[in-house]
């Protein structure tokens, strides 16, 4: 495999590129492979309003040494009703693996937010593109800058899946709604230590 790592020189506030990681996997003259990958599914009607007690793969797990890091999820909603029984305070939808998840749309009435209600029942077409090269812990939050203390046991060989936090399940919406959830991500073989 080739793969050559990002090197920057000068000062922090104007860093010049050396050479970067061109995202490119295999052996020149190869089909170099890019080793960030994407995938998506389409859930229709019932897919939705069972989220909350069925979780959807989008990604099948990897195999026993490798561990999916989702870096971006795109949420699309193409929309004729609207979803009712989404909890105002503690609804959540997430896109990860049981280890590593990426960064949520939620409900809390506290802060104000509503972004699961302005999914599901926002009366329109919408979309929501959620993670920004960070990642979120499990505390539906918490920004956290590196991946630390996650165990074996949740990191490795767990699909991607999307997931709902809510009482119940959904209820309402219509047979022609449609939710699109695309994610983007890396696969990395902790034997090796390469992303593939």
């Amino acid at each position: 495999m080739f793969h050559r790592p990002s090197v920057y020189q000068g000062t922090t506030d104007y860093p010049r590129l050396l050479s970067g990681i061109d995202f490119l996997a295999g052996d020149e003259g190869d089909d170099m492979g890019s080793i960030l990958h994407q995938a998506t599914v389409l859930l229709d009607n019932a897919a939705i309003k069972h989220l909350p007690t069925l979780g959807i793969d989008i990604v099948a797990a990897p195999g026993a040494t490798k561990a999916l890091i989702p870096l971006t999820a795109f949420f699309f909603l193409d929309w004729t009703a609207n979803y009712g029984g989404i909890d105002a305070d503690s609804a959540a939808l997430k896109v990860g693996t049981s280890g590593v998840q990426l960064a949520v749309l939620l409900n809390d009435v506290a802060d104000g937010i509503a972004q699961v209600t302005g999914l599901l029942a926002g009366g329109a077409d919408v979309y929501n593109v959620v993670g920004t090269g960070g990642f979120f812990s499990d505390d539906w939050g918490a920004f956290v800058a590196t991946l630390t203390g996650i165990a074996a046991a949740d990191a490795l060989d767990r699909p991607i899946q999307i997931t709902a936090q809510n009482t119940l399940d959904y209820t309402l919406g219509h047979a022609d709604n449609t939710l699109r959830v695309s994610v983007a991500y890396y696969i990395l073989n902790l034997e090796t230590g390469l992303f593939e």
